[in-house]
């Protein structure tokens, strides 16, 4: 492993913004994180698949009234996300590092209220179905591609809104 990949590592266990396995808040904070970690009723929206986490970044940004949680099993892309959202000095972006599959862990079942599942992810059947588990009956469900100009192709990354509520 590289030493510029282990030094994100350690900057990942120090930042505030950031749960992973290993952090205290990590076994707490589901069905708790408007109470223990954004301190605030906002809705909360969850990036599935969130990479470097310019978009959850991004949408903190243009909705001050909305929480963000962008999630990805790679530390070494979330560290970018995390870095920006520090030097942004951004209260309603957090950044969860875990699978998709083990969202049970940290996100409580039945709080999510709609989807927008993009393409890349989309066929990526089993998280995403992992991830569908958390909505409710007949919860609404949209399909979109995103892109980015700096970038080739498309990102993929699924968006879950969650009840404001813990």
């Amino acid at each position: 492993m590289s030493r510029r990949k282990l030094q994100k590592f350690s900057e990942n266990i120090a930042r505030a913004n950031l749960i992973q396995p290993g952090k205290e808040l990590f076994t707490k904070v589901k069905g708790n994180w408007n109470t223990l970690f954004f301190k605030n009723n906002n809705p909360i929206v969850l990036e599935l698949g969130c990479g470097r986490g310019e978009y959850t970044v991004g949408m903190a940004l243009s909705d001050p009234e909305s929480n963000f949680i962008g999630v990805d099993i790679k530390g070494d892309r979330i560290w970018k996300g995390s870095k920006t959202a520090d030097h942004e000095k951004l209260a309603n972006v957090g950044f969860l590092r875990t699978q998709i599959q083990s969202l049970e862990k940290t996100i409580a079942q039945g709080v999510v209220t709609g989807q927008v599942v993009h393409a890349l992810l989309a066929k990526q059947q089993q998280p995403v179905q992992a991830a569908l588990r958390h909505g409710p009956t007949g919860g609404l469900a949209s399909f979109a591609e995103l892109g980015f100009g700096k970038m080739d192709g498309h990102i993929g990354c699924l968006l879950l809104c969650l009840q404001g509520a813990d």
